[in-house]
This record gives structure tokens, sequence and C-alpha cells, in this order.
């Protein structure tokens, strides 16, 4: 028999091998039993169970089990072709060099060394089109290894080639040089709130000493945080003369610029992905995750407040590192700062450094003295007590008690966004956890994976798994009812829409697992009464349209806006208010941009009232909107023309 199958393969090269038979001959044997039960009429899955859960001998001898899927794939595989689907696949690139040659070696490593920059997969893709012999990207890898030139001696390489400074440096004096950076900060849990909130620090290391000037942790890593760190430091440790940041948004705006130049400070910025140039500030963070925020982490170190945070922060700093001595200078760094203090410069007595860091359009809200900017957000005024807005308000509370479904609709700037904004600050966490997806593209896994997020989940990259984790949290959730509210839901895809349906009955048949609301454009009722939307429109339980503003409305709201801040109506002339009112057009949102406008314009001019004026210069700056309508000509509105 040996002899025939050896005479059969040199007859027939295209046969299967000996040992490709064994293996096919093996799956043909559990699919046997596979079939014994389908004729007991088993069906398909427990019958898969059933043999994958018995181990099987292998052709090797070896005992091992079968997946159910792999046994699925070959009682597919059988149905379709028969007993010759059952053989092992060869390579598909069988016949192929899989090795380089001595040329293609020395061409690797020469071009590799002449772009050190570049990914190795950019430079296989141009290899291939002129030498298509090639051997696999595997094989490209596994020669660059033996060769010291995989990715982290890659990196090292360019960094030596880098023209310019990279070594170890240190300024001579204290405050001739500051190095500040943000770095992410452990969650902190807050009291009354579901998730915990993240949380970053903004530190500021005298390049000399090692002194900390200023270290503090805020919710977001911005301009605000950034320069609330740096006023505290110029108040405790002098000005520098130089400040060296990376290319960061906080620190390369206009603002910061101003203020820096105000100051008589240098604004440096290191080079894009030379982060070496700035190792003192990250080597601190790193120091101090390992020391404060480990602690941070016992059961009777929590801390649940940003300033009982910065508390413990600034007495870590005190007593333990500014006492140590640092390895860097053999001195501790509040011994090295004070050696060199007569050498500080302090700040002058009479300068007004919160003046000094305000922006330009607090400085002019001052002039008018207002306590903040007027009209600075639609959604943080007062809202009027309208009886739609009551009403509103009322079916959004009743929605979420029941778990409902509610479609909130209305024109492109109503102020639907603005008014769940403010129903959801307004809830008790006690009661409710409130989540907002307003990512319109996500598709219906996606979006299922960023809900898990939201609830303080890993998400995961099976939808089972993502299912088994957000009924964890909602499990989690106890008494409290999750609130889900989906803003632009006219963009959300028809996947998406469906995806929130179903999650809607995750724990039938009891009541649905959350209360919906959605968000959207006035059309997308019509659009969900198509055919395709008419699942997720069974579950509507109410409707609600919001209306454009009338003309009192809007006067109300201007004169709102102004008390809001601590001013008058007064300042508002009554034919700047109906000239602004019909060029809003009833849309909230329009109207808050011309009046914030506006009032620009005449804080410019340094005049203390809007006039009709000053309104017609904010037509001709704002940005078409929908919604915004340019009146006929200042005259109309019952002003001078002559102003």
């Amino acid at each position: 028999m040996r002899a025939d199958q050896g005479t059969l393969a040199v007859m027939n090269p295209s046969s299967p091998q000996p040992g490709s038979e064994a293996v096919a001959l093996h799956r043909y044997a559990l699919l046997t039993k596979l079939q014994d039960l389908l004729h007991q009429r088993l069906p398909l899955p427990p019958a898969l169970e059933t043999v994958a859960a018995a181990p099987s001998t292998g052709p090797d001898g070896l005992e091992f089990n079968v997946a159910k899927r792999t046994l699925e794939d070959w009682w597919y595989a059988y149905k379709k072709g028969g007993f010759a689907a059952l053989h092992p696949k060869s390579r598909c690139d069988r016949g192929q060099p899989r090795s380089l040659t001595e040329i293609q070696q020395r061409f690797v490593l020469d071009q590799v060394r002449a772009h050190l920059a570049l990914p190795i997969k950019v430079l296989y893709r141009h290899w291939k089109q002129s030498d298509p012999s090639l051997p696999g990207l595997s094989s490209i890898y596994r020669w660059l290894e033996r060769h010291d030139l995989h990715h982290k001696a890659r990196r090292y390489q360019m960094r030596q080639s880098i023209s310019g400074p990279t070594k170890a440096f240190e300024l001579p004096v204290v405050n001739d040089l500051w190095m500040v950076d943000f770095s992410p900060g452990p969650f902190l849990t807050i009291p009354g709130r579901v998730k915990a909130v993240p949380i970053h620090l903004c530190a500021i290391i005298d390049d000399h000493s090692r002194l900390i000037t200023a270290a503090l942790y805020h919710p977001r890593a911005d301009t605000q945080s950034f320069h609330f760190t740096l006023k505290d430091a110029l108040r405790r440790r002098g000005l520098p003369r130089a400040i060296y940041t990376d290319q960061g948004g906080p620190f390369t705006n206009d603002h910061t610029r101003l203020v820096c130049a105000k100051l008589g400070l240098r604004l440096l910025h290191a080079r894009p992905y030379h982060s070496w140039s700035k190792g003192k500030i990250e080597r601190f963070f790193r120091t101090c995750q390992e020391d404060f925020e480990a602690t941070l982490r016992l059961p009777d170190r929590l801390v649940h407040s940003f300033d009982e945070l910065n508390a413990r922060l600034a007495d870590w700093l005190q007593c333990v590192y500014h006492a140590r001595v640092h390895s860097g200078t053999d001195q501790a760094p509040a011994e090295r700062f004070q050696r060199s203090s007569h050498l500080i410069r302090s700040l002058d007595p009479h300068l007004d450094l919160d003046r000094l860091f305000h922006s330009e359009l607090q400085r002019l809200a001052r002039q008018w003295g207002a306590s903040d900017v007027p009209f600075n957000q639609s959604a943080s005024a007062e809202w009027l007590d309208t009886p739609e807005i009551l009403h509103a308000r009322r079916q959004l509370e009743i929605t979420a008690a029941l778990k409902s479904t509610l479609l909130v609709s209305g024109p492109n700037g109503v102020g639907k966004s603005a008014l769940a904004g403010r129903w959801l600050r307004s809830m008790d966490p006690r009661l409710y956890a409130a989540v907002s997806l307003i990512q319109a593209t996500l598709s219906g896994s996606s979006l299922l994976a960023t809900l898990v997020a939201k609830l303080g989940k890993a998400p995961s990259f099976r939808r089972e798994g993502n299912l088994q984790r957000l009924d964890t949290a909602l499990a989690e959730l106890e008494h409290r009812t999750l609130v889900v509210v989906l803003d632009e839901a006219q963009n959300f895809s028809h996947a998406a829409l469906e995806e929130t349906r179903l999650l809607l009955g995750l724990n039938l048949p009891e009541q649905p697992a959350f209360a919906l609301v959605l968000l959207g454009d006035d059309y997308l009722l019509g659009t969900l009464q198509l055919r395709n939307h008419r699942a997720p429109f069974s579950r509507l339980a109410g409707h609600l349209g919001l209306a454009l503003w009338t003309q009192a409305q809007s006067i109300e709201f201007l004169e709102g806006g102004l008390r809001a801040v601590g001013l008058t109506p007064g300042h508002l002339e009554p034919a700047a208010g109906e000239l602004l009112s019909s060029a809003a057009a009833g849309l909230p949102r329009s109207l808050a941009l011309l009046a914030r406008a506006a009032w620009i314009a005449a804080a410019s001019a340094g005049v203390n009232r809007l006039t009709p004026s000053h309104v017609q210069s904010a037509l001709d700056q704002v940005p078409c909107v929908p919604g915004l309508q340019r009146p006929m000509s200042i005259a109309s509105a019952g002003a001078d023309p002559a102003s």
C-alpha cells in the first residue's frame, strides 16, 4: 500500500499527501458522529456542542477538543464539497520564495537606513511594485530584527541624526527657564456622581533647581487651567525669564502669547515629536505617579474633591519632593532654589495680575460693569418661563420617570439641545444617571460600545461582550434610572436607531431598560414614519414640537441676558431689540449670536448702550446661520439714519 501510494503521489502531484488524508479522515470521523445526532432529530447547535465537548484523538495520537465554530465550518464545507473539502488547505504562497536573496537583503538594509523615519509598510509597498518576487512582510521584519533595525532601534538612530542639542542641559540660575506641561491624573470619585471624573495635572518646574513652582489638578487640560496654574506660580516664585512648553493648544494660542508679552516672558516651544527636550517635567510626572498618586489608592488616603486633592498634593510637594535630595542635582530642590533667591525677579506690587490675565472680552465686560460677557451662550442663559417651555420640562420629567421614549423636534437652532442640557443638569443624581450621545456617525455596534464606555465600563470588540457589560452597568445603577439622549437623531443611521430600540427591551418582560429622548429637526418625525424606520417609531410614547420665539419672547430673552450679568434692560434700546428679534427670526441660537456680536461692537466703541447701529454692525460680521434674516434697513426699525 505504501509503495502504491508513493507511486500515485508521483503520478499525480496534485493529489493530497498521506498526512493530509489522515487529517481529512479524522475530520470525517467527527462529522459522522454529528450526522448520527442529526438523524436522531437533534438540532444542529446542540449536536455541535455535544461533539465539540467530547475529546478526540488526532492523527498524531494526541487528544484535543475541536471548537464548535471549527466543527461547524467543517460541516458546511463537507456539505458543499464532499470529502475533498475536508483536506487542509495548502499555503497561498506555495511555490513562491519565502526568503530574501542576497541582492534583496542588501537592498532592504540600504533602503531602511536611508529612510529611518518612514514606516516599513510604506517602503515595502514601493519595493513590491518594482520587485514582485519580494517575500512577505514578516520576512522583512525578521531580517531587520537580525540587523538591529527594529522599530525602537530605528527611532534611536533617527534621534541621533537630528541636528541641534538633544543632550541634557541645565540653565545656571533659578527662574531662567520654567517648563510646563499637562499630564493625565487619576480618576476622581465625587459624591453624588455616577462616574468617576477624569482629571489633569498642570505642573511648572524650574529648570535649575527642579523645584515645582506650581502644580494643580484641573478637570480639563485647557487654557484656563494653565493660566490659573501660571498665576499661582508667579505669585509664589516670582517672574521667570522664559517658559518652555510643547505645541499644545493651551500654550500656543493668542491669549497665552498676549499674557506672556505683557509680563515680559519669552514663550518657547519644543519641536513636534521632541518630548525628550522636556525631560525634566516628564520625569517629575513619573515621580508623582509612582509616589503621590499611588498613595491615593490606599483606603485611608481616598479623596473626593479637587480642593482636597490639591491640598494633599501641596503637602506632598512641601514635605517630600522639595525636601529630599534630587538625583540630578545632588541637592534638595528647595535648598537649591533658596540659594539663588536674591536673583529672583518679583512681581510689581501694584500689578493687577487677575486683570492682566483677563481676555479682551472680559475687560470690555468690566468696563460695562458686567460680571461676565453678556449673551455668552444661549444654553447657559435663563430660559423663559413660557407655557410651552414649562410643558416641555414636564414631558421630559414624565418620560424619565416612566422610562418611555420621547421625540423632541423643531427647527435647527430653536433650542432643543439647550433645553435637554438644562434638564439633564437639573436632574437629581441620586435618582437618575444621564448619558448624552451626539456622535451621529456611529454605527449600531459603535453606539453600543460608546454607551458602555459612557457608563464607566471598558467596551468590548464583540457585540455580545458589550451587551453583557451593559447589563452589568444597569444592574449597578440599582434604583437609579438611566436616561439616554440622542442629539441630532435625524443623522443617526437606521442600524443605530434599531440598536437603540432593541436595547430598550434588554430586560423584557419588565419595564424598559432606560428612558430615551430623541432630539432632531422637524422632518425627523416623518422620517421615522417611513417603512424602514417603523420599528423605532413604534417605541415612541410622545412627540414634542418646539416653536419659534415671538418678538415678545425674544425681547424678554435679551433683557434677561443683561440681567444675568448685573446689567439693566436700559442698556438695550427698544429699536435695537426689535431689530435683533426680526433678524433672528425667532431662533434662540441666532438671537444669542447676534446679540453678543452687537454688544462687542458697542463695548469696543466705548458705548454703554446697544443701539441699532451696533446691531447692523453685528449683521455684517456674524456668519450666515439658518433663520438669520436681514432687515431691509435700520431706518425701518425706527432708528436715525444718521446713526
